[in-house]
């Protein structure tokens, strides 16, 4: 764990991340007034968001097409962001952590490949 007082020597870590424990992480997403509330909440909203995971109406579950995206989303939903469903217009539904419900309309999706070893998807709120 990296000591937020000390400067960061971006040589052994280039991104300049700094460990956050589970109980740092509960505390900033659930409070507002916490310094990292709205950046951990962004990439959460994002993990909620960019995939192509559906729900099984009947057994209340996600299917996805990999281990990894269906990690994802669970783990978006464990910190308050829960994936509702897609409506039939192409509207992604999520349940964000302070309890509201928001909707994006998928507008494309650039889907994971090899060569790019990501997934995009372009929305508008």
């Amino acid at each position: 764990m990296v000591d937020e007082k000390e400067p960061i020597d971006f040589n052994t870590n280039p991104h300049g991340l700094i460990f956050k424990g589970h109980a740092e992480l509960k505390e900033a997403v659930g409070n507002y007034r916490h310094a990292d509330f709205n950046g951990i909440n962004d990439v959460l909203l994002h993990l909620a968001i960019c995939h192509t995971v559906v729900v099984d109406k009947n057994k209340g579950v996600y299917n996805a097409a990999s281990p990894d995206e269906l990690a994802l989303v669970d783990g978006a939903k464990a910190e308050g962001f829960e994936f509702i469903g897609r409506e039939t217009d192409n509207v992604i539904v999520i349940r964000d952590s302070q309890g509201y419900t928001l909707r994006y309309k998928v507008l494309n999706v650039l889907e994971f490949n090899s060569t790019r070893k990501r997934m995009s998807i372009i929305m508008m709120n």
